[in-house]
């Protein structure tokens, strides 16, 4: 189990742009080499989760081999992996707004935890503590 809250970085720059688009390949990683892995990822915004994560995740996931390419149902990726032993396995990617959906990741199982642009966060301590926090202690 990891947790990952993401250092501040600027997204009007092209090092913005990869260290968002490392946090992306971090998680997706994860999914693709962990069945029933379940990571989440976290923006300030809804409209950021829009404007930023969302066209990034379809230029990466354009390059994805086709026997691995996830299904997608709103803000969320599942993955199969033909080289799992399990072959009805599935992992899955959900991209989340910090401000508007934080309590609807409440309870759910969270294996990788990413949160971008932290900073920004108006809720941080509470969406680390009180949302995700009791999941990532031992």
């Amino acid at each position: 189990m990891g947790i990952e809250v993401a250092p501040p970085d600027s997204r009007r720059s092209e090092v913005g742009y990869c260290a968002v688009d490392g946090k992306i390949l971090f998680g997706l990683g994860r999914c693709l080499k962990n069945p029933g892995h379940e990571t989440r990822y976290g923006a300030p915004t809804g409209k950021q989760c829009a404007e930023i994560v969302r066209p990034l995740m379809k230029q990466i996931l354009s390059r994805c081999p086709k026997d691995m390419r996830p299904a997608k149902a709103g803000d969320r990726w599942t993955f199969h992996n033909p080289s799992w032993e399990d072959r009805q396995a599935t992992s899955s990617f959900t991209l989340f707004s910090c401000k508007d959906e934080a309590d609807q990741q409440r309870g759910l199982a969270t294996d990788t935890l990413i949160l971008d642009e932290a900073r920004d966060i108006v809720n941080l301590a509470y969406v680390v503590n009180d949302v995700f926090g009791w999941q990532f202690v031992d």
